[in-house]
C-alpha cells in the first residue's frame, strides 16, 4: 500500500477506535471496529489495496454519487452499508478523510 493510502488508513483507524468503548476485532483476518458486538467499519486487510465498508444512514446517497463507492455486498447495501474501494493514488480525495485524525 502506498504512503498515502497508509496514512488514510491510520487516520480512519484511529479516528474510528476515537469512539467511546471502541475496540479492534479481526473476524476472518480483516480489522474492524467495534462497540460491543456491533461492528460499525470494516477495514479490510492493511496490505490489500485501501476499502472500507461502512453504514451510513443518513448521507449513502450522496456517497453512492461517487465514483469509488458502491452498496455493500452480502445484502448489507439494502441496510445502508457501503464499500469504498481505492485502487490507484488519486481516485479519492484524501483532504476530508485526513481532517479525522
Amino acid at each position: 500500500m502506498s504512503a498515502e493510502k497508509t496514512a488514510t488508513f491510520d487516520a480512519i483507524y484511529t479516528f474510528a477506535l476515537s469512539f467511546p468503548g471502541a475496540f479492534e476485532d479481526n473476524p476472518c483476518g480483516e480489522r474492524v471496529a467495534k462497540v460491543g458486538a456491533k461492528v460499525f467499519v470494516f477495514l479490510g486487510r492493511k496490505e490489500e489495496a485501501f476499502g472500507m465498508s461502512v453504514k451510513l444512514p443518513f448521507s449513502r446517497t450522496e456517497a453512492l454519487l461517487m465514483p469509488f463507492a458502491k452498496p455493500c455486498g452480502y445484502g448489507l447495501g439494502k441496510h445502508g452499508w457501503i464499500t469504498v474501494a481505492i485502487h490507484s493514488q488519486g481516485e479519492a480525495p484524501c483532504s476530508p478523510v485526513c481532517r479525522l485524525s
